[in-house]
């Protein structure tokens, strides 16, 4: 089933939200312009970054992992910022400022992949947007990047999201537990995924987990575009 934005009091809906919600699945045919960045970490690598400078509210947008392929034979695996461009372009042309970047390990950022040592990739991205001025900062990680950033969230007192953006979350694929990180967090948390294979089934058991819902949606199939 998918969810719509809900009714008010009286019975009808925000239009202003039902159109951001439609135009978030338009995106647009071109990337709008972005500034590259390096940000680096506490540890000393280098990330690569796409960075859309627009409103007041600052989003960091985490691609999937790939360990399979990450460090194998010389490979880099297909996963980096770059495979978010229809939602980080979509985003960006609704007035967010965004910032999308590759994890050590992919894409064209330096280092080896290490899933925990991604959280420290995630708190120099988040130290890029505060030494920028932002102070309303949401998270929205992808795939296996959701757990990780969940866990953060609960786990360091600096890393403070004004909300967070699960999508298309497994329970536990990356060694962090997105039920438990879930039920120690209190920003708004909003759970997305797909009536195919496990995602529709994971978005409703995390769900009794999040102590502010702010809302589920769960498309039938992958949304085009």
């Amino acid at each position: 089933s998918t969810s719509q934005p809900a009714p008010s009091e009286d019975g009808t809906v925000d239009e202003t939200t039902t159109t951001l919600f439609a135009r978030l699945l338009t995106p647009p045919v071109e990337a709008p312009p972005f500034e590259a960045v390096t940000i680096t970490t506490s540890d000393g690598i280098n990330l690569y970054g796409q960075f859309w400078e627009g409103g007041d509210v600052a989003v960091i947008y985490t691609h999937e992992f790939d360990a399979a392929q990450a460090g194998s034979a010389g490979a880099r695996p297909p996963q980096s910022s770059d495979s978010l461009s229809t939602s980080t372009w979509t985003m960006a042309d609704n007035g967010l400022t965004v910032l999308a970047f590759d994890f050590r390990g992919h894409g064209q950022s330096a280092g080896d992949y290490n899933v925990k040592e991604s959280q420290i990739d995630m708190q120099a991205a988040y130290r890029f947007l505060v030494d920028r001025g932002y102070t309303t900062i949401v998270g929205m990680p992808f795939g296996g990047s959701a757990p990780v950033m969940a866990d953060l969230s609960a786990a360091d007192d600096t890393f403070v999201l004004a909300g967070i953006g699960m999508l298309f979350t497994p329970l536990a694929e990356t060694g962090f537990d997105a039920k438990q990180a879930l039920s120690q967090i209190d920003e708004p948390v909003w759970l997305v995924g797909i009536d195919v294979g496990s995602f529709g089934g994971v978005t409703k058991r995390l769900e009794p987990s999040v102590q502010n819902l702010y809302d589920r949606i769960v498309f039938p199939a992958v949304p085009s575009g």
